[in-house]
């Protein structure tokens, strides 16, 4: 489960950016994972919901030939396919906590066997 909360996201979606190139640094065969992703957006204002998969698949559409990776591509562009299908952007206050568990709890998705896909990392800056 990815949180993006929506005080966090940056400009153009910079604080999402790093968090895949994070990601693609702990699972370098993240592309084989994706269907274990789920992505839930925090804090969005109810009138900025409907526009999560346009940033996402803005995001995704203007990434530099540089950015275009495998795993960093196929992150973003999983993000923006799932968002198409359904936006998980509940209100964590108010919201059903079950519900939420019931979307992300599907043990077809899970990672059998974490030691074989997670990788130790440090940042750059660390």
């Amino acid at each position: 489960v990815v949180l993006i909360s929506y005080t966090a996201l940056g400009y153009r979606m910079n604080c999402v950016r790093n968090m895949a190139r994070t990601l693609v640094g702990i699972i370098p065969s993240i592309q084989d994972h994706l269907s274990a992703f789920s992505y839930v957006f925090t804090k969005f204002p109810d009138d900025q919901k409907q526009s999560i998969n346009a940033t996402a698949l803005g995001t995704y559409n203007n990434m530099t030939e540089e950015e275009k990776d495998e795993g960093y591509g196929a992150l973003l562009e999983n993000i923006a396919e799932q968002t198409a299908k359904d936006v998980l952007a509940p209100d964590l206050l108010s919201d059903s906590r079950q519900e939420l568990l019931k979307k992300l709890a599907n043990p077809r998705n899970f990672i059998e066997d974490p030691s074989e896909v997670f990788q130790p990392f440090l940042t750059e800056r660390s």
